[in-house]
C-alpha cells in the first residue's frame, strides 16, 4: 500500500494532471478578480486549502522525481534545473504565504518610518468593563477576508471577567462610505478629513460626543482634557489642541487670496445657470498664464477610476498647457484617446506616482517654470497660430526674451529638466518655442 502510494505520488501521471489544475485554478482566479475582487478570488482560489494542496503535491511530486529519475548525475543537470526551479517557486510562495508581511510604508520627506500598514484586512474588538472596580479592557483581533459574493459567515464566543459573551456576522458592505444627508431637524457634525496613510479618510465628529481618530480624541463643543476640542460659536470655530502643530495665519490666507482671480468666470460662484459648470469659460484667465493647473474631482489612487472632467477639456479648448492633479495616469489617458500632452517642457513623470508623492512632484514642477520669471525679461509673444507638421496641424506660439545674464542660460536650462536642448537658440537674445506658453502670474 505504502509502495503503490509513493509510485502514484512521484508518477508523471500526477504531474500531468497537476499542470492541468494548477494554471487553471490561476485562471479563473483572475477572472473572479477581474468581474468581482481580489479578496473574493482570495477566498474562492488563491487562499482556498484545495490550492494550497495542490501546491504541496506538485511540490511532493518535482521532488520525488529527481531521485526516480536519478536526475543527480552530470548528464541530467538540464532536467535537475527545470525541478529544482518549480521548488524554489513553490518555496517562496510558502514563505511569502506563511512568513512574509505585505504592506505600505509611507515615509514623508525628512522623517523617518518603522512602521508600515500590512496589506491584511484586521477585525478589532475592544470590551471595556471593570474588574474589582478598576477599569479594564480585553482586545480581540483577528485577519479576515471579505467579499459581498461569498458566505462570510463567523462567530466568536470569549468571556470577560467571567461573563460570557459572542460576536456574530450580520453583513458586509464593499467599499461602503459613511455620508450625511441635510436634515433641518438633524444634529450637528463636523466633517475632518485627514490622509495619514496617504490616502483621503472622512471622518463625522457628532456635536457633545468624543470621537478617536486613529488614537487622537476628537470633541465638538464638548471639552475633554488631552483631546481637540474644536468649539463652534458665533458661526467661527475655535480649537483647543494639546499637540504642537502648524497652522495659517489670517495674514498668509490673504497673500494666497490677494492675486487669485475670484470671480474666474466674471461672475459670481453661487450663481447659476444652465450647465454653469460646462458652459462658462473664461480665456483671458488661461491666456494671461503660462499654464493650467487642473484639479480634478478625482485624484485618490483607491478610487478605481479615471474621471476626466470638463476642467482638463476647458484649458484645452483655451490653447492652454496644462498639469492634471487627478488620478493616477491621467496624463498617460489624455495621450491614449489622442491628445498631446506637455512632456518635454512640463515634466509629466509625477503622472505614475502615489497621490501623496504626485502633489509634491506637481509642486515642484510648478516652482521650476515660475523660476524663469527672475532669468528673463522682456517677454513678448506671438501667436497662436497652425503650422504644418507632415499630414498633422499644431498650435503654436512663440515666446522671446532677453536673458539678464549670460550665465543663466545654464540656469534656465536645468530649470527644464527633461526639455529638449535643441528648442533653445542662443544669439543676443534667447528665442525659444515653447509651445502655448504664455505669461506666467
Amino acid at each position: 500500500m505504502k509502495k503503490q502510494l509513493f509510485k502514484y505520488l512521484f508518477s508523471t501521471r500526477l504531474t500531468a494532471v497537476l499542470f492541468i489544475f494548477y494554471p487553471t485554478a490561476m485562471a479563473i482566479g483572475t477572472f473572479i478578480e477581474s468581474w468581482y475582487s481580489t479578496d473574493t478570488a482570495k477566498i474562492w482560489i488563491y487562499n482556498a486549502w484545495w490550492f494550497e494542496l495542490i501546491m504541496l503535491f506538485m511540490a511532493i511530486n518535482f521532488f520525488g522525481n529527481i531521485f526516480k529519475y536519478r536526475l543527480l548525475r552530470k548528464e541530467k543537470w538540464a532536467t535537475l534545473m527545470i525541478h529544482l526551479s518549480f521548488l524554489l517557486i513553490l518555496l517562496g510562495a510558502f514563505v511569502t504565504r506563511y512568513i512574509g508581511y505585505e504592506g505600505m510604508m509611507p515615509i514623508r520627506e525628512g522623517a523617518t518610518e518603522n512602521k508600515f500598514l500590512t496589506e491584511k484586512t484586521y477585525l478589532t474588538v475592544y470590551v471595556d468593563g471593570e474588574i474589582n472596580e478598576e477599569p479594564r479592557r480585553k482586545k480581540l483581533e483577528t485577519d479576515l477576508l471579505l467579499s459581498e459574493h461569498v458566505n462570510n459567515d463567523f462567530s466568536w464566543n470569549n468571556d470577560f471577567n467571567g461573563q460570557d459573551f459572542s460576536i456574530s456576522f450580520v453583513d458586509f458592505m464593499e467599499n461602503a462610505t459613511e455620508g450625511l444627508v441635510i436634515d433641518e431637524s438633524g444634529e450637528r457634525y463636523l466633517k475632518i478629513v485627514e490622509a495619514g496613510d496617504g490616502n483621503r479618510h472622512d471622518h463625522y465628529l457628532k456635536e457633545g460626543e468624543i470621537a478617536n481618530i486613529h488614537n487622537i480624541l476628537f470633541t465638538l463643543n464638548k471639552f475633554q482634557a488631552g483631546a481637540i476640542n474644536i468649539r463652534l460659536d458665533a458661526g467661527l470655530y475655535f480649537i483647543t489642541s494639546p499637540f504642537e502643530g502648524e497652522y495659517m495665519s489670517d495674514e498668509v490666507v490673504d497673500k494666497i487670496y490677494e492675486p487669485l482671480p475670484l470671480l474666474i468666470y466674471e461672475k459670481p460662484n453661487n450663481e447659476f445657470d444652465d450647465n454653469y459648470y460646462i458652459r462658462r469659460l473664461n480665456e483671458q484667465i488661461c491666456l494671461d498664464s503660462w499654464f493650467s493647473v487642473v484639479s480634478e474631482a478625482h485624484c485618490g489612487d483607491s478610487d478605481e477610476t479615471m474621471f476626466l472632467s470638463e476642467k482638463t477639456f476647458k484649458v484645452i479648448a483655451c490653447n492652454n498647457p496644462f498639469i492634471i492633479m487627478g488620478n493616477k495616469d491621467s496624463m498617460e489617458m489624455m495621450r491614449k484617446i489622442g491628445y498631446k500632452t506637455f512632456d518635454g517642457f512640463i515634466d509629466e513623470s509625477y503622472d505614475e506616482l502615489p497621490a501623496h508623492e504626485r502633489l509634491q512632484y506637481i509642486t515642484e514642477s510648478i516652482r521650476k517654470v515660475d523660476n524663469i520669471k527672475d532669468k528673463i525679461e522682456n517677454l513678448s509673444s506671438e501667436g497662436p497660430f497652425t503650422v504644418k507638421a507632415g499630414s498633422l496641424v499644431h498650435l503654436r506660439t512663440d515666446i522671446s526674451g532677453k536673458l539678464k545674464a549670460s550665465n543663466l542660460l545654464e540656469d534656465l536650462i536645468t530649470e527644464f529638466g527633461n526639455t529638449d536642448l535643441g528648442k533653445f537658440k542662443v544669439n543676443a537674445s534667447l528665442g525659444t518655442n515653447f509651445g502655448n506658453m504664455r505669461k506666467f502670474r
